[in-house]
Order: structure tokens, then sequence, then C-alpha cells
């Protein structure tokens, strides 16, 4: 059996006779010491993906459990089972909860694991804190029908027995038909002891589907609830207590509703959702509707509303559900009640109350931004913009920023804000261009708006226009044009790090890094002027080759393989293919060949490949044998742990070798694989090894023409390596 402690765990026994097994680590169990744990095993199920198994090769049929420290100290808790088949487990921890054991994907966690063949399992946990929590998981690998049973068989520590919840008393008690309603309330009280902290007590009526719930914290022995407006038909009814996070903390009581008594008029419910404030008027709306049973046959319903609103009146005959509706209500946080009467019968009534929405704000809001932008300065080639701001109800606080999508000025001005508020933003670049101006308070990003202007064009005295000869195809190259200025130097700057002070710089081999915006920078000294363009530069989109996916076909077979993406194809290499220059062609080759395509569109070229694999499949009386033992003493005979004959056959293959602690100390998915009896550089003593492998292969029948199949294959066994 493998021991893996990788952190100190807290001693327990545990009881989990009376509760059921958790399916997956977030309905775990919980579980205590105290007596032996007993539960029937699963069968045909298997563990979730996702957490870390450690040394569990696989994990069928499992069962979850949790616990929670209670007294420090060493514990062993044996684990076996009612048939005598193979079980195995894994333990993490310590956590501070079993939810956040699961939440951490139970990673790095392991204190004791074992995927050895035995019946009987011991866990050994060498230490623990009282407080912490830790998760078991125990599977029947067998898959057999088995009870296991697990017991602290030795150490000191113990664990908090007040994580399980027990129910012990449900009364229910019905009242008297009430005749307004043909209607009964039903009480009752609960009583239990060790209630968990959180989730909810629901009580359940199964003759209306009425139920009391009831939030955390739940008081320490007992709960009294009531369930109201029961229908009164005199028949047999249950009524069910149950902790949402404790299924297990249940109980079930039989009564008998009381008999149907006679119903005059009643208002059975007013439903009132007051609508949110509208910030304009300071007002909102409620509505809802009236429910009622045998309501008079004429006369009028009355609604009205404490809070003001025309009252809505409707005439016989009544439907039930009636809806109304309040608008024009004042917002200020008052209480409030709806009231509904019937004027032929004015007992038929029925208040609401309900609470309206407290006053709203006024939103922030920007009305106007005005940009006038100056003329161009011939010395810098630049220009000012200025404007006015022009608001409502600004915030108290934060910033008013103003910037221009031209140029990189802005300009911020600080609470207490007064509107208009002008501003200017300088050295613009004189080029033309539309631009906008925007205006936006930084504690309310929605209180923005923008004005648009164009650009004063340029007016330097050395103007300069970039260009360049785009879009070219990858790693083609493309060259920067600028104007030519007597006397003027360059200097250029783009994507990629790219900079040069030729006047048609040359930039070879462009990939996508390169894309994007170049500027190009002049200056001359007589007379004094800089000046400076942008140009942008993009590739071709060229071809994106696609090509069918590898493929393993049976010898003297073949396939088609299909390429897209371009206006062109050409196939590389020619051998067993039925078209060369085709985007679809017929591939048969005599062994495995790698096919690449090379695809072309818009002058641009690319390529993609896809193998085809030739298998000869494996005759159907293949005898696929593992060897027993292997002795690597260096005499070239029998060396290595080798399958002869595997790496001809399967289609996936995996293999696990354990020492006999449970420790992984080998592992491959090569078919072909040879271990030479090393771990860790270091050569394992004599012993006896176990492996686990998993494997499938394609057979063929005893003709060609027979159809051929896959099997699924799985071996569990001893390697003895001897010295």
């Amino acid at each position: 059996m493998k021991r893996i402690v990788l952190f100190t765990l807290s001693v327990f026994t545990f009881i989990v006779a009376s509760y059921a097994q958790g399916s997956d680590c977030s309905t775990a169990a919980p579980f205590c010491s105290g007596s032996t744990s007993t539960f029937p095993a699963s069968t045909g199920t298997t563990a979730a993906t996702g957490p870390n198994y450690g040394c569990l090769g696989s994990q069928p049929n499992p069962a979850w459990y949790y616990l929670q420290v209670d007294n420090s100290g060493p514990i062993t808790i044996t684990m076996n089972n009612s048939a005598g088949v193979d079980i195995d487990f894994i333990c993490w921890g310590p956590f501070t909860s079993a939810a956040a054991g699961c939440a951490s994907g139970l990673s790095g966690s392991a204190v004791d694991c074992s995927f050895s063949t035995a019946a009987v399992e011991t866990c050994d946990i060498p230490s623990a804190i009282s407080g912490e929590v830790y998760i078991l998981l125990i599977t029947n690998y067998s898959g057999l029908p088995t009870n296991i049973s697990a017991s602290q068989t030795a150490g000191t520590g113990s664990t908090n027995c007040s994580i399980l919840c027990t129910m012990t008393g449900l009364t229910a008690v019905p009242g008297a038909c009430s005749p307004s309603t043909n209607s009964y309330s039903l009480t009752g009280t609960i009583t239990y002891s060790t209630p968990p902290s959180t989730g909810t007590l629901t009580v359940t009526n199964s003759c209306s589907g009425a139920t009391q719930v009831f939030n955390p914290p739940f008081p320490p022995t007992s709960t009294s609830y009531t369930l109201t407006g029961l229908p009164a038909n005199g028949a047999g009814c249950t009524v069910t207590a149950v902790f949402s996070d404790d299924p297990s903390c249940t109980l079930t009581t039989n009564f008998t509703a009381p008999p149907p008594c006679t119903v005059t008029c009643s208002v059975t419910g007013i439903t009132a959702t007051p609508g949110a404030c509208n910030p304009p008027t300071q007002q909102y709306s409620v509505a809802g509707n009236v429910t009622f049973v045998n309501p008079p046959s004429s006369g009028t319903l009355t609604i009205t509303n404490s809070c003001g609103g025309t009252p809505v009146v409707l005439t016989a005959p009544f439907t039930s559900p009636a809806a109304y509706n309040f608008s024009g209500l004042s917002a200020n946080g008052a209480a409030c009640s709806i009231t509904a009467v019937f004027s032929a019968n004015t007992t038929c009534t029925f208040t609401q109350s309900y609470t309206a929405p407290p006053a709203c704000t006024t939103p922030c809001s920007i009305t106007s931004v005005t940009a006038t932008p100056s003329a161009c300065d011939p010395f810098t080639d630049t220009y000012s913009v200025s404007g006015d701001v022009t608001f409502s109800d600004a915030p108290a606080g934060g910033t008013l920023t103003i910037s221009s999508t031209c140029g990189t000025g802005t300009q911020v001005f600080n609470a207490p804000f007064a509107s208009p508020l002008s501003y200017t933003l300088n050295g613009l670049p004189s080029d033309g261009l539309s631009c906008a101006v925007t205006a936006v308070f930084s504690a309310d990003a929605s209180c923005t708006l923008s004005q648009s202007f164009t650009a004063p064009p340029t007016c330097s005295a050395c103007p300069v226009t970039a260009s360049n000869n785009g879009p070219v195809c990858v790693n083609d190259t493309f060259q920067l044009n600028a104007t030519f200025i007597a006397g003027a130097t360059y200097s250029w700057t783009g994507p990629d790090g790219f900079s040069s002070n030729l006047q048609n710089p040359v930039v070879p081999g462009v990939s996508a890094a390169g894309e994007g915006n170049y500027t190009v920078t002049i200056t001359t000294t007589s007379p004094a002027c800089t000046s400076d363009d942008v140009t942008t530069f993009s590739l071709l989109p060229g071809p994106v080759p696609v090509v069918s996916s590898d493929v393993t076909i049976y010898f003297g077979g073949s396939t088609t393989l299909i390429a897209s993406g371009g206006s062109s194809y050409n196939w590389s290499p020619a051998t067993g293919l039925s078209c060369v220059a085709c985007d679809t062609t017929i591939a048969a080759p005599s062994a495995t060949t790698r096919y690449c395509a090379t695809v072309t569109d818009l002058g641009c070229t690319d390529s993609a490949c896809v193998t085809v694999t030739v298998h000869i499949p494996c005759h159907s009386d293949s005898n696929l044998e593992v060897p027993n033992a292997f002795t690597p003493n260096g005499d070239t005979y029998n060396d290595e742990f080798c399958l002869q004959g595997w790496d001809e056959c399967v289609a996936s293959f995996q293999i696990y070798i354990f020492d006999r602690w449970g420790e992984r100390i080998y592992q491959s998915q090569d078919p072909a694989f040879c271990w030479d009896g090393y771990y860790n550089g270091k050569l394992l003593n004599a012993g006896v090894y176990i492996y686990f492998i998993k494997a499938s292969y394609t057979v063929q029948g005893s003709t060609a023409a027979d159809p051929t199949s896959t099997k699924e294959l799985t071996k569990k066994g001893n390697i003895s390596l001897v010295r």
C-alpha cells in the first residue's frame, strides 16, 4: 500500500452508518469518531475529472466523506469490505472547510493514498491539529456489490461530532377550518441537535405544497413553524422538515386536515411592487394584483393607496386576480399601504403594506461643448482649440478632464465645478484632420460629451509627405518613401522598434509585427523648419491554408486529402498522390507519409501539412503477453521490462508501475517502452512491483474481406525485478 504524507493531518475516527455517502467532493457526507462506519459500495459509477487523485490509477464507484478535527493526535483507520474484493483510497488535507478543499481542486494535499490489490486498506495519519478539515475518498475498484466498513483502530485523536445533525421530533397540529377561506393553519415544533450553520431549514406540507423556509443561524434545539392557507378537505397529509446542508437530517410526521367548511367572500392577498424613482419628476408607480374567493355578485371593488393616487374602482362581475396601478406618487421613502374592499360586503377587505422608494438624485448632464480651433502657427505648425463646457448637477468630487482626439494635450479641472467652464488645449498638430474634444467627469464616467471640429491645414515651410509600397506579402520587402526636401535630415520611427535616418528606407522580410504607423520627421536649418507625417503600412491578407486532419489508413487503402484557403495549390511529396496541383487529391502511400500543401492567394503563399499514417492491423488471435520478471544485471539478456509486439497493434496505450507502497515509479504512453529498473537515477532493489495497463487495438478478421474491430484491454499484475 502506498504511503504519501504531504501535510500534518488531524486524527479522527468516524461514524457514517446513519449518513449517506457523497457522490462527489461537493456532496461529501460528514462523519466523526465513535463507531464503525458501514455503507453499501456503489457500482457502475466513476469519480469526476478535475481533482488530483494521487496514486489512484482509476477512481471507480467513489464514496466521499469529510471530517473536522476536535482533539489533536495520531490515528490509524482500517477499511475492509464484506465481499473481500479490491478497494482503494486517498485522503486529502488539511483544509479550513470541506468547501475550501473541493474548491482547491485537492491539488498537492494528499496525506495518504493506496492503489493496491488488497481487500483491506489502512490509512495512517501521523499528527493533527484541532479545527482542521480533511476529505476521504474510498473506491470500489472491483465494481462488485459489497459493504465497505471503516473504523479507527489506533491513535489518540478525535473528530468534532457537532458537524452531524440529528432531528429527533416533529409535531403537526392542524387548526380549525376558516369559513371565509375554507382553509386552516398547521403549527408545530421541530426538535433537533447540532443543526448545520449554513443552508436552510425547510418545512413542507404534502397536501398543498405550502412551505416555510428558515435561514441560519438556527436555534440550538428547536424551531416552531406555521403553514397557513392549507385547503380544508379532510385528507391524510404529511409534513416534512429537512436541513438543505445535511439532507439526512430530516423527519416526516402524519396528520389529518380538518373537513371542509362554508366559504364566504375573502380577499386572500394583495401584491404591491413599487417601481424605481424617476429623477426628473421624483415620482414612482406601484402595481400589483388583488386575489379573492367568492366575491359578491354586485357592487364594486375599490382599491386605494394610502400614499395618494386615484382609487381604482372595478364593477361586478369580478375576476380574480384583479390588476391595479397607481402612478405619479411621490418618491419619499414613506410607509404606504394598498387596501381592497367590496362595497356589497365591507368585511371582505384586505390591506397590504409597502415602502415607497426614496427620493432619487438628478443625474449629472453635460449639455454642450464648444470647440473653436485657432489659426496655424507657422513656427511650430501647431494650433490651439478653445471653448466652453456647459453642464448641470455636476459631481461634488473628482475631476473634469477635457481632451482632444488630435494631439496629446489635456486640461484637468478639480471640484467644485461651476458651469460654464472655459478651456484651452495648446500645441495640437496642424494637419487638416477631423478631430473631437471630449469632456468627462471622473466621478461619473457616464457624464460625458464630445464636440467635433476640423484642424487647420499645415502651414510649415517644409511640409513632408510619407508613403509606402504596401500592402505586400509576409516575408517580402517593403519601402518607405518621403518627399525630397533639399538640405533636410530625415528620421523614421515605426512598429517593432524600427528607426532609420534614410529618406526612403527599405525593410526586408517584413512580418505582422511590422504592420502599423510609420512616422517621418524632417528638419531643415535654412530656413529653420520641422515637419512630420505618418503613413500606415499593412500586409496582404494572403492565404490561410487549411488541410485535412491527420488520418490513419490500413495498408493498401487510401484517403482523400483536402486543402483550402487559397486560389491555387501544390502538394508535396508527389508519392502516392492522384493529383499534385489540385485542392483535393487521393493519397494511397505504402508507408506513413507527411504531405504538405503550398497554397497561393493574391500573390502570397503559405503551407500546411497532414500526416497519413499507414497501419497494419493485428490478427484477431494476437497474444499481447506481459512478462512476469526481468534481470537488469547488464548481461544483455532480459535486462529490461518490455512488451514484445504491442507497438505493432495498439492504437492507444498507458502503463503505470508502482512499488509495494503504492508510489508511482514509472509511466509511459509508448507501447514500445522498455523500463530498465531505474527510478530517480538509481537501480531499484530486487522485489515485486505492480503494473497497471490500459490499451486499445484494432484487429482484422480471418479474411481480408472481414471487417475490423476495436478491442479494449486492461491488465493489472506484478513484475519481479531480479538482481
